[in-house]
């Protein structure tokens, strides 16, 4: 049986768990500390390993796509909150851009 060094490689369990709160809008910082790693060991192994910073990005993504969504619902009534979304216009276009270019077939 293969050993691997902890340092270089996440157990299956870190991995789904550092997805999941990036899928509800955790940083990786956060993550990181809620795991008891840091994040650059995260972010060494999401370099190392390509499906799981793949996965990762859309985690992130659909994390934050979540918080526009519900930011842009609580617009339509909210003055606040229209004007938070109107001031981050230039994020919020860069982050549909991105999720375009993740889900070319509309998905």
């Amino acid at each position: 049986m293969r050993t691997t060094n902890r340092r270089q490689s996440l157990m299956l369990v870190e991995e789904r768990t550092v997805l999941a709160l990036a899928g509800v809008g955790w940083s990786l910082e956060v993550s990181a500390a809620f795991l008891g790693r840091t994040p650059g060991s995260i972010r060494g192994f999401a370099r190392r390993n390509k499906k799981f910073r793949e996965r990762l990005e859309h985690a992130e993504l659909h994390g934050v796509m979540t918080l526009l969504e519900d930011v842009a619902a609580a617009a339509e009534t909210d003055p606040e909150a229209d004007q938070w979304l109107r001031s981050r216009e230039d994020i919020v276009a860069r982050t549909l851009d991105r999720y375009i270019a993740l889900h070319p077939g509309g998905a």
